[in-house]
């Protein structure tokens, strides 16, 4: 067992077990779809009867048997940019969500007359329970389990119009930017299209704090703590830097300080 996981981990192995398993799925549902139908149509009466061909479920379903393994390899592409959130999921599912009703509408005026408004009315709630239970089996599968010990050294950022890595012991302090977070060096400042949490998720926790609900700080680059008469201050850094201190994260900086 531990073999097979370890090969379908390889990318090519894992892309050809994505689209085996994609093919043995929706072969299966589609049979069942047809036995079901010729089943109703057997025991009903005639003027009851369905009457579509046994080949009709086949052409309903056959995109999700190339969506759902480019769902999966979309994925697994957001799990390697680090973008596993609701922001990586939308953009991901919402381009198969809207592949999938406008093969339908079009499928069903040009084979079965029907109006298009209906066909997304009806079939809107199915693909998208398709992509949600395709998503569950990514999870289940696939997605690598986050481990709040495991860190990473390097942190792949923004710098120019290029990416390179900053080893995150490099990291003196991180300020929240909207939908981006300055990270800054002793000699340099990165973006990173991310939040403050998710980034806090792989620093050492030993090593760095959020002192205010915008900035987290490398505890090993503190020069002085200047403190205020409202009881919030400010943190000198050694790069020269100056970050803000609230109030609710003082006595959690202080204690490490002193530990």
């Amino acid at each position: 067992m531990y073999g097979f996981n370890a090969q379908i981990q390889k990318p090519k192995q894992r892309l050809k077990y994505q689209c085996l398993l994609s093919t043995i799925i929706w072969t299966v549902i589609i049979l069942v779809l047809s036995c079901i139908s010729w089943v109703h149509d057997l025991i009903v009466a005639e003027h009851d009867r369905i009457d579509d061909p046994i080949w009709w479920s086949l052409q309903e379903w056959c995109l999700w048997y190339l969506l759902t393994p480019i769902t999966f390899a979309l994925l697994d592409k957001l799990q390697q940019l680090n973008l596993v959130n609701r922001k990586g999921y939308f953009t991901t599912l919402l381009p198969m969500y809207c592949t999938a009703m406008v093969y339908q509408a079009i499928f069903d005026v040009f084979v079965y007359q029907d109006p298009i408004l209906g066909t997304l009315v009806y079939f809107a709630p199915s693909h998208l329970l398709i992509l949600y239970i395709s998503t569950l089996l990514w999870h289940k599968l696939w997605k690598t389990p986050e481990k709040v010990s495991s860190h990473p050294a390097m942190l792949l950022v923004d710098q120019g119009k290029h990416k390179t890595l900053l080893p995150m012991h490099d990291i003196v302090s991180l300020s929240a930017a909207s939908n981006y977070v300055e990270i800054h060096s002793p000699s340099n400042t990165y973006i990173k299209r991310a939040t403050l949490k998710d980034l806090m998720q792989k620093l050492p926790p030993n090593l760095y704090i959020q002192c205010h609900r915008s900035h987290i700080i490398n505890l090993s680059c503190i020069k002085h703590i200047e403190r205020k008469p409202s009881g919030s201050g400010l943190i000198h850094l050694n790069n020269g830097h100056v970050v803000p201190l609230s109030k609710r994260y003082y006595s959690d900086v202080r204690s490490l300080c002193a530990g």
